[in-house]
């Protein structure tokens, strides 16, 4: 297994494409951005799949890739869907 670590390298770049890809699927379904940023988050996560996946097919590391990366994409649509908490800075650092 000579390119296990290429494998994790990728597959890691993988999981980090998947959390955008959630974020990105919001953001288009809110109308915040246009379809072009989804298609690409999408060919993304999924080229570095398919070359994780590449010689070797299913094995420990790219079933791990896989679990991770919908967990991963998952957090995305959370954190997007999620209200954020916007705090005025201005209170903060000069309290009455």
């Amino acid at each position: 297994m000579p390119y296990a670590p290429l494998r994790i390298v990728v597959g890691l770049l993988c999981v980090f494409f998947a959390h955008f890809l959630g974020r990105a699927a919001v953001r288009v379904k809110n109308g915040r951005a246009r379809q072009a940023t989804l298609v690409s988050w999408v060919l993304r996560t999924f080229v570095s799949g398919v070359a994780v996946l590449w010689h070797v097919g299913l094995d420990g590391i790219s079933l791990g890739m896989i679990v991770l990366s919908l967990i991963s994409c998952a957090g995305g649509i959370y954190l997007e869907f999620r209200p954020r908490h916007h705090e005025e800075l201005e209170k903060v650092i000069f309290p009455r």
